[in-house]
């Protein structure tokens, strides 16, 4: 988004134009969902727009993210982590640029990827080891031994995603 977040409302509105994106990321506020995130959106050119998840983040070129657009993007993939089971966040694997799939300036090297994942990596080890293994049973047809699983696992304090 270039601009405001009145304007790229505007342009989401038109019906004319094929603009479309999952998430806008206001300057203040919370995050503001228009798909969901099954949805094919169109936002960066056919595959990415097959492959990924939309966020539009409020402002201009040269203009650093607020803390509450970092806060926003932090939860947006710990969401992502808790309730989609997306495993995965690294530069250029899962998490990419507009730019980085066709030629344009967006979004003009304002995301923070290094402060992001930062404080992803507070998930800790131990909690995605516990994930992994709940879905893989899960998928393994387990799911009675799952609840069994995690009432033992909260009687010693750990509590499961």
């Amino acid at each position: 988004m270039e601009g405001s977040l009145a304007a790229a409302l505007g342009e989401l509105d038109k019906v004319e134009r094929r603009a479309s994106w999952h998430f806008s990321n206001p300057k203040s506020g919370p995050l503001l969902q228009h798909y969901e995130i099954e949805a094919v959106t169109w936002h960066a050119g056919y595959e990415a727009n097959r492959l990924y998840v939309g966020v539009e983040h409020e402002g201009i070129a040269g203009q650093p993210l607020t803390e509450s657009q970092i806060g926003n993007d932090v939860g947006l993939l710990q969401w992502l982590w808790e309730k989609e089971h997306w495993l995965r966040f690294e530069r250029r694997l899962t998490l990419w640029e507009h730019n980085e799939f066709m030629a344009t300036a967006c979004p003009s090297a304002r995301i923070p990827w290094v402060e992001i994942i930062r404080r992803l990596t507070t998930i800790t080890v131990d909690e995605l080891a516990l994930t992994k293994m709940f879905i893989r049973l899960g998928k393994l047809g387990l799911d009675g031994r799952l609840q069994e699983l995690a009432d033992a696992l909260s009687f010693v304090g750990v509590r499961p995603k």
